[in-house]
């Protein structure tokens, strides 16, 4: 009698996994090629809500269009030193503008600047000048070191 149980279990898995195997398969598929449902179908527009504006972006942005302007203002001011020079070169009388007037203070301080810096430069370059006196060598073995 075990053998005959035998033979009917091996009988239904031969003919029960393939059908399992195709119906396994067959879902795969379908499930593959679609879409999962959503909870509401119907579409509606909601209009998103305004982004939330954060002070620090605000406070870069009017930095950065503060430096904007000063850097167009000394590029305005460049291009009127160039041309003055150009005219200088060419032996032209250039009037003094506004522009040459603020860069003439800076030129006087910048020399008075430059002069101080020169003068602290040689008192630092007069005390290094002079050389330290070598230590004192023993006598009993001729290296140099302090004396006791």
């Amino acid at each position: 009698m075990t053998e005959r149980g035998t033979r009917v279990r091996w009988s239904t898995a031969a003919l029960v996994a393939p059908a399992a195997a195709a119906l396994f398969t067959g879902t795969t598929v379908w499930a593959a090629g679609h879409e999962p449902a959503t909870a509401s179908t119907a579409t509606t527009s909601t209009v998103a809500p305004a982004p939330k504006v954060d002070p620090l972006v605000v406070a870069l942005r009017a930095a950065i269009d503060k430096n904007t302007a000063q850097v167009d203002r000394l590029r305005a001011t460049v291009v009127a030193l160039q041309a003055r020079a150009a005219a200088i070169a060419k032996g032209a009388a250039v009037p003094r503008t506004a522009a040459s007037r603020s860069t003439s203070s800076t030129r006087t301080s910048t020399r008075t600047t430059t002069a101080t810096a020169s003068r602290n430069t040689t008192r630092a370059t007069t005390a290094a000048a002079k050389p330290t006196p070598a230590p004192a060598t023993q006598t009993t073995t001729g290296a140099s070191g302090a004396v006791a």
